[in-house]
């Protein structure tokens, strides 16, 4: 009898123990594949910390390559962006929420002819956009229209610019570049472009019948039709004039 309650506890011992054993085991094999997968995951965090890095190094490099013919064969911006206010003579737009790096003014809204901009249409940049063509059925460019555009590189005016008001373009520290593509311009108003520091050429498609003392402490180069007023200008005031 004695024998066998023996016999019965050294069983359960070497039960005990191997259970024990397995445990340990099974533990220890948890504790490794929780140990492999957090250095995936730390290896997968590292991956994507890399490849943000990249993209925001490779955004960096990407400033400044916007060009006009990127602005000029941009397409349309939808009129729903557009708030505006109908007069006699057709379409003002008031206010723009269109967040594209580029906005092109439709010539038409609801069906009338966009006519003018509202000053401050652009103001403070509200847009964020980096290239802006007003459309070629906008005749005037009002006062403070184009200011503080912290992100405006490339500005496009249309084939029907008449005027640019004194003030419209002012304080833009990124512009680049002012394209004229009116060949009917009349007047280029005092400091009609000031305070643009960035700002490397405007091109002028046409002459234009007066000019006044438009840029200020600005000094583009400034490309032109040969013997014009705005050639005329470019040479009284020491600023350097290519024809084209």
């Amino acid at each position: 009898m004695k024998k066998n309650v023996m016999k019965r506890k050294c069983f359960f011992s070497v039960c005990t123990i191997m259970m024990v054993l397995t445990m340990f085991g099974c533990t220890k094999s948890e504790n490794a594949e929780s140990t492999e997968s957090g250095q995936t995951a730390t290896e997968a965090d590292e991956t994507v910390d890399m490849t943000q890095s990249e993209t925001a190094d490779s955004g960096q490099n990407e400033k400044g390559t916007l060009t006009v013919d990127d602005v000029m064969n941009a397409p349309v911006t939808d009129e729903q962006y557009f708030t505006y206010r109908e007069t006699e003579e057709g379409i003002v737009a008031l206010s723009c929420t269109c967040e594209d790096d580029i906005i092109v003014l439709p010539e038409t809204i609801d069906g009338k002819t966009v006519v003018g901009i509202e000053p401050n249409l652009f103001t403070y940049n509200t847009t964020g956009a980096k290239g802006i063509y007003v459309a070629d059925t906008v005749e005037v460019i009002p006062e403070v229209a184009f200011v503080d555009c912290s992100d405006l590189e490339i500005l496009v005016l249309g084939k029907g610019v008449k005027v640019i008001e004194h003030g419209s373009i002012t304080v833009n520290e990124n512009l680049r570049v002012i394209s004229v593509l009116s060949e009917q311009l009349e007047t280029l108003e005092d400091h009609s472009i000031v305070a643009c520091s960035a700002l490397e050429e405007i091109y002028f498609k046409g002459d234009c019948k007066e000019v006044m003392h438009m840029f200020g402490a600005t000094t583009p180069t400034i490309y032109g039709p040969a013997d014009s007023n705005i050639e005329k200008y470019a040479n009284e005031n020491g600023l350097t004039y290519v024809v084209w």
